[in-house]
């Protein structure tokens, strides 16, 4: 099944990343993982995002975009992909060990937007932005 080739893959790349030292610097995560963007996004903020083939492609041909988010507080976040252009998938990981947290395809009947609702601890997480189908395109990602 697509979706559960999506969560190894991308859980496999994050634990790599991790084990090889670079969990702790962006730029060297995004040096492993030959992503042309790893970025930080904080509760609150949204950001414009675009998959493309620079981005990096997992074995179902599939591009990511990856994001590190730092609570310093245990606290609930909804995390929401919306795009008008492909078919948005998004995963949340513990950054520490890789451990899929949630995941979701189509949060709406007739829409391709995602979302995660999730009780997270104080940490550090990775949060993959990734389309169901391989597919280029702009979206949005927003953490409230």
């Amino acid at each position: 099944m697509n979706v559960l080739r999506h969560s190894r893959l991308v859980a496999v790349l994050a634990a790599a990343a991790l084990a090889s030292g670079c969990g702790d610097n962006p730029a060297a995560v995004d040096d492993f993982l030959g992503c042309e963007t790893v970025r930080s996004i904080q509760v609150g903020a949204t950001v414009n995002g675009t998959l493309s083939n620079s981005d990096c492609r997992l074995d179902d041909n599939t591009f990511a975009d990856f994001y590190f988010l730092s609570l310093d507080v245990p606290r609930t976040v909804t995390i929401t992909q919306r795009s008008s252009e492909i078919d948005s998938y998004l995963l949340v990981f513990r950054e520490s060990d890789a451990v899929l947290l949630g995941e979701n395809d189509d949060f709406e009947a007739d829409t391709f937007d995602s979302r995660v609702v999730i009780s997270l601890p104080a940490g550090r997480f990775i949060i993959a932005a990734n389309s169901f189908d391989v597919e280029t395109g702009p979206y949005t990602l927003t953490v409230q």
